[in-house]
C-alpha cells in the first residue's frame, strides 16, 4: 500500500463516519465545514513537497464524497425539500456505499484532487461513447420547456 492509499484509508473512515452523522443529525453545518477544512488541511500537509501519482477513480470517489458533503453543508436551509438537494443527498449516499466498498467513482461523477489541474482534453463523445445528437436534442427540449414556462424559472 502506498502513502496516498494509507492517507486515504485513514481519512475514509472519518469521512464515512461524518457522512453518517450528517444524515442522523448528529452534526451541524459548521461542524461539517470544519471537518472538510480539516481533511483539506491534512491533505495539504501530506502532499507538500511530494511527487504524487495521478489520482485513480477510487481516489476520486473519496474527493467526490468530501466535496458533496461540503456542498450539502453550504446549501442554505429550505422550508420544504429542495429537489436539487435531494438529488445531491442521494448521490452522496450512493457514493458513500461505493467508498465503503473501496470502489471506483461511477463514470457519471467526477472530482479532482485538491491542487490537481483537471484534464480538459476529455472528449465525452470519445471517452464515454455518448450519442451527442441525443444530448443536443435534450438541451433543445429543456430550452423549449424553460421558455414556454417563464414563471417556473424566475
Amino acid at each position: 500500500m502506498n502513502e496516498i492509499d494509507k492517507f486515504l484509508n485513514t481519512q475514509q473512515s472519518k469521512l464515512l463516519t461524518h457522512i453518517g452523522e450528517v444524515f442522523s443529525g448528529k452534526t451541524t453545518r459548521s461542524g461539517t465545514l470544519e471537518f472538510v477544512d480539516q481533511v483539506l488541511d491534512d491533505w495539504s500537509d501530506f502532499a507538500a513537497g511530494r511527487n504524487l501519482r495521478q489520482p485513480d477513480r477510487r481516489e476520486r470517489t473519496f474527493w467526490y464524497a468530501l466535496y458533496i458533503l461540503e456542498e450539502i453543508a453550504e446549501f442554505p436551509p429550505q422550508r420544504k425539500p429542495d429537489p436539487f438537494m435531494e438529488m445531491i443527498k442521494q448521490n452522496l449516499v450512493r457514493v458513500a456505499v461505493v467508498l465503503r466498498n473501496r470502489g471506483e467513482l461511477p463514470m457519471e461523477f467526477f472530482a479532482t484532487r485538491p491542487g490537481e489541474e483537471p484534464d480538459f482534453g476529455f472528449d465525452p463523445s470519445r471517452d464515454l461513447d455518448l450519442d451527442l445528437d441525443l444530448a443536443f436534442d435534450l438541451d433543445r427540449e429543456i430550452s423549449e420547456v424553460a421558455s414556454s414556462d417563464k414563471e417556473t424559472f424566475h
